[in-house]
């Protein structure tokens, strides 16, 4: 005996009910809703039919329910401006932005912000350079008269035994009466490394004309020149020579017709500890720059620190120096001192100014 298909037993039961069905009955059942019902899916469920119509809604456009509340507010948006269709409440204390807020808002954006020293002034930032950012510091008070004097020198293309007359002058107008120069790249044209070989002329012959020409000048008016240096002393062993019996060497190689006054040659790193920084009258690590090495200039020569200028390849050393209230004068170029590549510090600033 075989089972009829249950798909096909209910399948002909509906078409023999439908057979039966009156044709009017028919039509209000399945036309009637497509022609008259105002979703093109009626039979569908409800998320897909609230989804057809928002799928065939314009973007951007409010719900009726806010157009209404447009209109009975009186407020249109222009053309082209945003309109708020948010309806999540606004936090308390907050007011609601219109047009012409917005507007002037968006008008305030990139405006320089103005303080209250005046309309037209612009806030600026705090400078690199301050008590603030690096620290009190005094200012030697000849600093700009000197730097005036010797760019004008240059500017006049001075060379030789001019050039070296025009910078003394120039120092002695500001009450220099003490030269303190480093050593290397800065009174020799190289680098010696700290120390050297007695017979290494490459180094003890590489003293600059134009430092020679300024020694020469120095002593005739009677300016001491000093030796400041990180070629230490405590170097000298075997066949190399440092700090002292270096300068003196190169002097007497170059053919220099002055003397140093006197030589203090001390790495600071050699200096950290107590034992080694306590029998100098340290009580603490000797600093990096030359300040420590400037005191010891000061002491043997009875001259004050504004009263003695440094010559440096280091402009760090300078800058420390400067910040302190001295005097202190670049030696750029990398090839040594030369009249034309020299700068005097003005302010406390490792930038070139």
């Amino acid at each position: 005996m075989t089972h009829p298909n249950p798909l096909q037993t209910r399948f002909s039961r509906s078409a023999s009910l439908v057979s039966r069905m009156p044709l009017v009955r028919l039509f209000f059942t399945i036309a009637a809703p497509l022609l008259f019902s105002p979703s093109p899916f009626p039979f569908l469920p409800l998320k897909t039919h609230c989804l057809a119509i928002q799928l065939g809604k314009p973007q951007g456009s409010p719900p009726a329910s806010q157009k209404e509340a447009i209109r009975d507010t009186g407020g249109s948006h222009q053309k082209g401006e945003p309109s708020d269709s948010s309806s999540e409440p606004k936090p308390q204390g907050t007011v609601a932005e219109t047009p012409g807020a917005a507007s002037a808002a968006a008008a305030e954006v990139g405006r320089p912000s103005r303080s209250s020293a005046g309309p037209g002034k612009k806030k600026r930032g705090p400078s690199l350079f301050t008590e603030e950012t690096m620290g009190p510091s005094k200012r030697h008070p000849c600093l700009k008269t000197l730097a005036a004097a010797v760019e004008h020198f240059q500017a006049q293309h001075l060379t030789g035994r001019d050039a070296a007359k025009a910078f003394v002058d120039a120092i002695q107008e500001c009450g220099i009466q003490v030269v303190a120069s480093d050593y290397d790249r800065t009174a020799i044209s190289v680098h010696s490394g700290g120390s050297a070989r007695r017979d290494d002329l490459s180094v003890l012959g590489a003293l600059t004309p134009d430092f020679k020409l300024l020694g020469e000048e120095l002593t005739r008016r009677n300016i001491p020149i000093y030796f400041v240096t990180f070629s230490d002393k405590g170097e000298n062993r075997g066949d190399r020579i440092a700090a002292g019996p270096l300068v003196e060497a190169t002097l007497k190689a170059s053919n220099a017709n002055f003397e140093a006054q006197g030589v203090f040659g001390y790495y600071p790193p050699f200096y950290s500890e107590p034992e080694d920084y306590a029998p100098l009258g340290l009580s603490a690590p000797m600093p990096t720059d030359k300040s420590f090495h400037i005191q010891q200039v000061s002491k043997a020569s009875g001259v004050p620190e504004d009263k003695i200028l440094l010559l440096d390849d280091d402009r760090a050393n300078c800058v420390n120096f400067c910040r302190s209230g001295g005097a202190a004068i670049h030696v750029s170029g990398h090839e040594g001192f030369d009249f034309g590549a020299v700068r005097v510090v003005v302010k406390p600033s490792l930038i070139m100014q």
